[in-house]
């Protein structure tokens, strides 16, 4: 399997030109999701299914960045784990996280009257930021 097809410059000129899909090799693929995106996808077999994973976008993730991302993944599928509920339980653990913590915040503010009104003014000054900011 031919790896490392292509070159920066190559990417670069893809993008602004708006191929559909462009393949580096080893399963990665530059592919044009809209008019202005550009995503790293990479192509693997699992449970006897063919599947792609989104990796990046172009240019926030160059071509070196998707090579060694794609390189972790497939490194994943050799060792039978799926990379897609890999991803799928570091976000479920970010968001148990997360809530854990505001509810532990909410915890505190219920018990403490002078942190209570610190959260509710946070709570204004964040509404009328969002307000403010708002243009006809």
């Amino acid at each position: 399997m031919a790896r490392d097809r292509l070159t920066a410059l190559q990417v670069k000129r893809a993008h602004e030109k708006g191929e559909p899909v462009l393949p580096d090799g080893a399963g990665l693929y530059l592919r044009k999701q809209s008019a202005s995106g550009t995503a790293w996808t990479l192509r693997y077999r699992f449970g006897g299914r063919d599947r792609w994973m989104a990796l990046g976008s172009y240019p926030d993730m160059e071509l070196a960045d998707a090579r060694k991302a794609a390189r972790a993944k497939r490194t994943l599928v050799d060792a039978g784990r799926a990379p897609l509920l890999e991803k799928q339980s570091e976000i479920y653990a970010l968001k148990v996280s997360a809530a854990k913590k505001a509810l532990s915040l909410s915890t505190l503010t219920r018990s403490s009257p002078s942190l209570r009104r610190l959260r509710s003014e946070y709570v204004r000054r964040l509404q009328t930021s969002r307000t403010s900011s708002v243009r006809p």
